[in-house]
């Protein structure tokens, strides 16, 4: 026998840490997660089998941090299932709902981390919100990196600092100081051979 334990660390599973966000966005984020927890609950209404008492009034649901902790410590709670059903099937729904409604909720999450960025003006909110919108599953930190890389290094230093750091020069004077490097770089390795 055995309890049935369907926490999830939404954070890292977004890879979202509290510091990323100032109090406003903590309590944006909580906020969300406990209205995912108030949907589970009408879902385990009409989904947990009543004839089981004990395992239904004995579901626990709170939010820590930016993790869902949701279990039941009866001992056959990993076994319920519908009359007729397979063993664990009731318990197989539920975490299933629960899943859902976490991927439902990512972009709403994501949008606070934005906010909250955005509040405390780091960069990480620009880079976030050009990927953000055309892809809310993404994780942040994959935003980040995605929103990093579509901008040119010209373009990041003019947007960071007003103007681009040292000096432009024009392509031709470049390639032919290239050709030149690459003309003695094969000078010498001709001549250690």
């Amino acid at each position: 026998m055995s309890d049935l334990d369907l926490t999830i660390d939404v954070g890292s599973r977004l890879s979202i840490v509290p510091t990323m966000l100032d109090s406003d966005g903590l309590e944006a984020a909580q906020a969300i997660l406990w209205e995912i927890v108030f949907s589970w609950r009408e879902i385990l209404q009409d989904a947990w089998p009543r004839d089981t008492g004990l395992s239904f009034a004995m579901w626990t649901s709170r939010v820590r941090g930016l993790v869902l902790e949701v279990f039941n410590p009866v001992e056959y709670a990993s076994f319920v299932h519908p009359e007729g059903g397979s063993e664990g099937e009731s318990g197989e729904f539920v975490r299933d709902a629960l899943e859902q409604l976490v991927d439902g909720a990512t972009g709403a999450l994501l949008q606070t981390v934005i906010d909250s960025e955005s509040r405390r003006s780091s960069g990480l909110a620009q880079a976030a919100r050009l990927i953000g919108a055309r892809a809310p599953d993404l994780r942040l930190r994959e935003a980040a990196v995605g929103a990093f890389q579509a901008t040119g290094g010209r373009q990041r230093q003019i947007e960071q600092l007003g103007r681009p750091i040292g000096q432009t020069r024009r392509r031709t004077v470049l390639a032919q100081i290239g050709g030149v490097l690459v003309r003695f770089r094969e000078r010498v390795r001709i001549r250690t051979r």
